[in-house]
C-alpha cells in the first residue's frame, strides 16, 4: 500500500465533508415514504436532464429513440427510456463521465472476462462512504471503532498493516493458511475488533482453519460484500466466530445497494441510492448518487428474489449471476445450489463445475471428520433439488484446486456451458 497516498485519501474520504454528507443522507432515512418518493422524482428528473445536456452518449441515445424528456417525471416513467448494457458503454465511458478531471478510476470484477472501467468523483466517494457507514451503524458498528479488514487489500508480501486514522487493522487474506493461523488468531485476540469487513470466502477459510486448530473467536459483528453469501457459509462463520453477519449487495458501477438492516437475512434497498426494476434474471438499475457518471436503466446480470414487490420492495435473497445457475439435462436453470450443502458440517469447501448440460462435477475439500455419510447426504440433497436425470460425480480436491477470480473471489457454481 502507498502509505502517504492512502492516508491523504482516508482524510478526504472520512474527514469533515464525509461527516457533513453522512448527516445529509441520514436525513433521507427519516423521511416518510411519500416525501421520499417526491424527492426521488426531483433527483431523477435533474439526473436525466443533466445526463442529456452534458453527455454525448445520452444525447445521441435519446435522440435516436425519440425520447421526450418532459415525459419522464418519476420511476414509473423510466420504462420509456432505452435500457443500456455493459457492452453498450464499454468503449464509451469517457462520453459518459461529465465531472471534472479529479476522479478515481476503478474496474468491475470482470467475471465475464472483460472488466469495465468506471469513474468516481469526490461526491460519489463521499456518498458511498456515507451509505456504507449507515449500513454498518445498523449492525452496531460506528466509524472509529476497531475493525479488521480481510478483503484482499494487502498482498502476500504484507501480513498486516494498521491504519490509525480509521482504526482499521488490515490482514492479508492471501496468507490465510494452516501455517499462519496462530498468527491471525493472536492478532484478533490482541486487537479485539468490534467488527470484521471481509469476503464470505475469506471468512469461511478463516473458520475452517480455526476449527482445525481447535480455536474460536468472539467478534460482535461482521459485514460481508462483493460475493454471494451462502446460507451454509453464514451458519459456519457465525458459529465459529460467535458473531452476527450483515451482508450488503452492490456493484462497482454504483448502481444498486441492497442491505441487511438486521441479521434476519432480508435485504432492503438503500434509500435514494438508485431506482431498480427487478426482472427474472437481471435488474435494470438507475443510479441517483453518482450524477457525474450517470448510468440510467443499466442492466445488471444478477438474479434477485423478491419477498414483497411493493415500493420499496423487500428482497428475500441474492440468487446471483446467470452463470451461477446449474443447468439440468432438460434445460432447467437451478439456482441456490448452496442449499445442498446446508447442514453438512464436515466439508471445508465445495464447488460445482459444469461443462455439459447432462453432467457436472461436485468438488469437495474434506474436513478431517468427513465420512461417506456426508457424501450420501449431499448426493440426496442434490437429487432432491434437481431430480435424477442429470449425472454428477464427486471429486475430492485440495484447497489450492478451488477456482477463484483474478481478484480472489469465490463462486460456488462455475458454469462453462
Amino acid at each position: 500500500m502507498n502509505r502517504v497516498k492512502d492516508f491523504l485519501f482516508q482524510q478526504l474520504k472520512y474527514g469533515f465533508f464525509f461527516r457533513k454528507r453522512l448527516k445529509d443522507i441520514q436525513r433521507f432515512c427519516d423521511l416518510s415514504e411519500h416525501d421520499l418518493l417526491e424527492l426521488e422524482s426531483q433527483i431523477l428528473k435533474s439526473h436525466i436532464a443533466n445526463a442529456y445536456k452534458k453527455s454525448s452518449f445520452y444525447k445521441e441515445l435519446y435522440d435516436r429513440h425519440g425520447v421526450v424528456l418532459s415525459q419522464i417525471q418519476n420511476r414509473e416513467d423510466l420504462k420509456q427510456l432505452p435500457m443500456i448494457t455493459k457492452d453498450d458503454i464499454k468503449s464509451k465511458v469517457n462520453n459518459l463521465y461529465i465531472g471534472n478531471k479529479i476522479k478515481h478510476i476503478s474496474y468491475t470484477s470482470g467475471t465475464s472476462g472483460s472488466p469495465l472501467k468506471v469513474y468516481y468523483d469526490i461526491n460519489c466517494i463521499l456518498n458511498e462512504a456515507s451509505y456504507n457507514e449507515i449500513f454498518r451503524n445498523n449492525g452496531g458498528h460506528y466509524f472509529g471503532q476497531k475493525v479488521v479488514s480481510l478483503r484482499g487489500v494487502l498482498d502476500r508480501k504484507t501480513m498486516k498493516y494498521f491504519d490509525k486514522f480509521t482504526n482499521t487493522l488490515f490482514l492479508s487474506s492471501f496468507n490465510l493458511n494452516k501455517k499462519n493461523i496462530k498468527f491471525y488468531y493472536k492478532e484478533f485476540q490482541k486487537f479485539q475488533p468490534n467488527a470484521i469487513l471481509a469476503y464470505p470466502s475469506s471468512l469461511e477459510l478463516l473458520s475452517n482453519l480455526l476449527i482445525d486448530a481447535g480455536l474460536e473467536l468472539n467478534v460482535p459483528v461482521i459485514f460481508t460484500s462483493s460475493e454471494t453469501l451462502y446460507d451454509y457459509q453464514r451458519e459456519k462463520i457465525e458459529r465459529v466466530l460467535n458473531t452476527k453477519i450483515y451482508d450488503r449487495y452492490g456493484n462497482a458501477e454504483r448502481t444498486i445497494s441492497l442491505i441487511q438492516q438486521n441479521s434476519n437475512a432480508i435485504y432492503h434497498e438503500a434509500k435514494l441510492y438508485s431506482i431498480n426494476e427487478y426482472q427474472e434474471h437481471s435488474v435494470i438499475t438507475t443510479n441517483l448518487m453518482n450524477k457525474n457518471f450517470p448510468l440510467i436503466r443499466y442492466e445488471v446480470n444478477d438474479s434477485i428474489e423478491l419477498l414483497r414487490k411493493e415500493i420499496p420492495p423487500v428482497i428475500n435473497r441474492i440468487v446471483g449471476r446467470i452463470d451461477d445457475y446449474l443447468i439440468t439435462k432438460d434445460g432447467t436453470k437451478i439456482g441456490r445450489m448452496d442449499l445442498v450443502f446446508k447442514g453438512v458440517h464436515n466439508i471445508k469447501f465445495a464447488q460445482i463445475i459444469q461443462n455439459d448440460s447432462d453432467y457436472f462435477i461436485v468438488n469437495i475439500v474434506k474436513a478431517k471428520q468427513y465420512i461417506k455419510r456426508d457424501e450420501d447426504a449431499i448426493r440426496k440433497n442434490i437429487i432432491d433439488r434437481i431430480g435424477g436425470e442429470t449425472l454428477f460425480e464427486f471429486k475430492y480436491i485440495g484447497e489450492h484446486d478451488l477456482i477463484k477470480t483474478k481478484r480472489g473471489k469465490f463462486k460456488l457454481v462455475i458454469n462453462n456451458i
